[in-house]
């Protein structure tokens, strides 16, 4: 399919299409799926256009950015909720008329059937001793997030009380709980179509649904093939025709430059620019650059098994030795801003607990003598990013100021997923993001014990923390809730499994005359296209 750019700063091919170049094409179309199946980067992106939620947080400006309110929910695929006083019982009804992309109409038996699905192939729960992530079957992210809300896989709280209302009964009081109908995971599948390609060994239909979208998202799948994706909005969605009507991702020529592709009006939108990217971005006409605070973290993970990191003098050395101004000045080039937290600043029971720890390599070594130590020989892990290579490299340099030896060891992702899901990165310089932005959400997702981390790669394990998680999933009272997640960040940083670096700003650069764009903590902040217009569409 041929290109053209209509205007400087339109688009590339039609006021009604979005191109985004990819460098490769998903070959797997279930959210559930992708750890499983270790699919594309562009996996992600597809989702959010081929799955609605429940769900979702209505937006609010700030600081000139449109950012999710987790405050308060819009109806999506559900048009309600209500909560008991005890907030064990969660009843949601559903949107009549609501359909799939296979013409069935969403009922509460296709809720019921999608929380089924969590269960393994066989039906049987997961092996409750393996990383949510190292099972090897399908779910692992859906099976925690329900399990979060305290609505776990295989369990009988949850039954369709009419043909448009489900009831959720828990087992203890959970404010959570509704958050996590607002997220991708676990997806709400069409269950009619799914059932028709069920086997004996795959009860759910997991391999068909890799391949084959079984939601009831904003678009449909009108064509692929080996180096294009064409998506189709649907105008029988209960929401009707959205301005953007396709969404076309193109794998971009070996060796293409994407911030190149998108100068050229190759491409439409490049979504997480690196900052070199970002600043070209902001100084080229044409283009614009949409910037929020987003949840991202960069961080140097502590295996607190590990010696010398199982001495906190020894963590409280390297947080003291990390360049954290030049981190944020020179290897994000100021699209960031310093974490003095344990979890994203963007939670709205943040709290600043960390605000002592500067670059002081004199008081590193300090640390170090407490420890009994005048050097440590380490090697950071890091993935292959420019932005973990960089701040890695410029952590080793000044380290060694305050007595530490610290070698760089970028690794592919297959490896470093490999190394952290077996909890065998003694130190990492980590990134990531978090799908939901309630309160409760981060400490359990980054620092609880095996039971409750999905991302917990240094396996660190607290007990007061863990027994924190607990008391909050319980907790119905907001205020007595709010004080006992702060607790638990305290804990945290007084044990400093991580020195909390910066948080990276949440990026899209696009073509100017696009426009819509906002941070949502969906699968990284990625944009929903039936949200954005061109200009004069």
């Amino acid at each position: 399919m041929a290109t053209m750019t209509f205007a400087r700063g339109g688009p590339a091919i039609d006021r009604a299409t979005v191109l985004v170049g990819v460098p490769e094409l998903p070959s797997c179309f279930d959210p559930d799926q992708y750890a499983t199946r270790k699919d594309s980067p562009s996996s992600g992106d597809v989702h959010i256009q081929l799955f609605d939620p429940l769900l979702r947080y209505p937006l609010i400006e700030r600081d000139g950015a449109l950012i999710q309110d987790v405050t308060r929910f819009e109806g999506l695929l559900a048009e309600r909720f209500e909560a008991s006083d005890d907030h064990r019982r969660y009843t949601v009804h559903l949107r009549p008329g609501a359909t799939s992309f296979y013409g069935n109409e969403l009922t509460a038996e296709d809720v019921v059937w999608s929380w089924e699905a969590l269960r393994s192939p066989k039906g049987a729960p997961a092996p409750p001793d393996t990383h949510w992530l190292a099972t090897g079957v399908p779910g692992e992210v859906g099976r925690w997030v329900s399990f979060m809300g305290s609505a776990p896989a295989g369990f009988d709280g949850i039954r369709a009380l009419d043909r448009y209302v489900v009831e959720f009964a828990l087992a203890e009081p959970n404010l959570l709980f509704p958050h996590i109908l607002a997220m991708v995971v676990p997806p709400i599948y069409d269950s009619a179509e799914a059932a028709e390609h069920a086997t004996s060994d795959d009860p759910f239909a997991r391999r068909w649904l890799a391949t084959n979208p079984g939601g009831f998202g904003r678009y449909r799948i009108e064509s692929r093939s080996e180096d294009e994706l064409v998506l189709v909005a649907r105008p029988e969605h209960w929401d009707g025709l959205p301005a953007i009507r396709r969404v076309v991702y193109r794998v971009l020529p070996r060796g293409r430059d994407r911030l190149e592709a998108l100068i050229a009006g190759e491409t439409d939108v490049v979504s997480r620019p690196l900052p070199a990217e970002a600043e070209r971005a902001e100084a080229t006409e044409g283009l614009e650059l949409f910037r929020a605070p987003g949840d991202s973290r960069l961080s140097m993970q502590m295996d607190v098994r590990s010696p010398p990191f199982d001495e906190l003098a020894v963590r409280r050395a390297l947080a003291l030795a990390i360049p954290y101004d030049a981190i944020v000045d020179e290897v994000l080039h100021g699209y960031g801003r310093r974490w003095h937290g344990v979890v994203p600043d963007t939670s709205t029971a943040y709290v600043d607990t960390l605000e002592d720890v500067e670059y002081d390599p004199e008081r590193a070594r300090h640390e170090l003598a407490i420890a009994g130590r005048e050097r440590v020989a380490a090697t950071i892990l890091c993935g292959q990013s420019p932005i973990q290579v960089q701040a890695a490299q410029r952590i080793a340099d000044a380290a060694a100021k305050a007595g530490f030896e610290l070698a760089v060891e970028p690794l592919d992702s297959t490896e470093l997923s490999r190394r952290q899901t077996s909890f065998d990165v003694p130190l990492l310089l980590g990134g990531g993001e978090h799908r939901c932005g309630e309160e409760s959400y981060a400490i359990p997702h980054d620092f609880g014990d095996r039971h409750f981390g999905i991302t917990n790669w240094i396996d660190y394990s607290n007990a007061a923390v863990d027994d924190l998680i607990v008391r909050i999933r319980q907790t119905a009272d907001p205020v007595r809730r709010r004080a006992l997640i702060e607790d638990s960040q305290r804990l945290v940083a007084a044990d400093l499994p991580w020195a909390f670096i910066a948080q990276p700003d949440f990026l899209i650069a696009h073509r100017a005359q696009l426009s819509g764009f906002s941070w949502r903590s969906r699968s990284g902040g990625l944009p929903a296209y039936c949200e954005l217009s061109w200009a004069g569409s």
